[in-house]
């Protein structure tokens, strides 16, 4: 039969002698905060620095190709074409623009004679909107309810805007005669050049960064489930993305 020890009524027991764990948890709790401060004034003072940082690395294809291999030396022919092509005005790149029409019957003579309109205010844009090529002849689906033709456009690989410009041009352009079919024709832009135009503006990156914060922010607050601790690891991956 064991007996309990027992203190005195109104006092508490005594506590046992600190051990080395207890104090690095002590220390860990006081640096918690001064520790977190250090990392943010790290990050604010290399922030500057991240932007010297691709001048000493390189990720061409000739970096990691064995030096005698055929495809090395043309990689360092482009490479070579590129920098005079930059040193002359900039370096030119073409990307292409899909025009799609669309119904869900088959095309009747008004449909074609609106995607023939179409086309021909698309080639009117030519030496009015930068980098615009001809359209290509028309193509029509084997079913007969679609049709599409494309246009290249060329500008300097440093400018953003170039697509951005052509497609908004073309989409205006296609816009009246689709309309004027009068049978429900449906006219879209699709393609590289239109993704890359509508993903380039200023506001639909603003608006795809702040709605991933909201996720990740929500997410991390019910995993912590504190007011606070979720701060960390956001804060941690909008430093790394900055720096990085």
């Amino acid at each position: 039969m064991s007996t309990a020890q027992t203190q005195p009524s109104g006092k508490q027991a005594r506590p046992g002698p600190r051990t080395p764990d207890d104090r690095l948890a002590t220390a860990l709790r006081r640096l918690r905060w001064p520790v977190v401060i250090a990392w943010l004034l790290a990050v604010v003072a290399l922030s500057p620095l991240s932007s010297t940082l691709s001048s000493a690395t390189s990720d061409t294809a000739s970096a990691y190709l064995p030096a005698s291999a055929a495809s090395t030396k043309v990689a360092l022919l482009q490479e070579a074409a590129a920098q005079a092509a930059a040193h002359a005005g900039g370096r030119l790149e073409t990307s292409q623009a899909t025009v799609i029409f669309a119904s869900d019957t088959e095309l009747t003579a008004s449909d074609a004679a609106a995607i023939r309109s179409a086309r021909t205010a698309v080639a009117g844009l030519i030496g009015r909107v930068p980098g615009l090529s001809a359209p290509t002849a028309a193509l029509s689906s084997a079913d007969g309810k679609a049709a599409i033709f494309t246009v290249t456009i060329s500008g300097q690989a440093s400018s953003a805007s170039t697509d951005g410009n052509a497609v908004t041009a073309i989409r205006t352009a296609i816009a009246g005669p689709a309309r004027s079919a009068g049978t429900g024709l449906a006219a879209e832009v699709t393609g590289p050049a239109a993704v890359t135009a509508d993903t380039s503006t200023g506001s639909q990156q603003a608006i795809l960064m702040l709605t991933a914060l909201i996720v990740v922010a929500v997410i991390l607050l019910v995993v912590y489930g504190s007011p606070v601790l979720w701060l960390l690891p956001l804060l941690g991956g909008i430093a790394a993305i900055v720096v990085a």
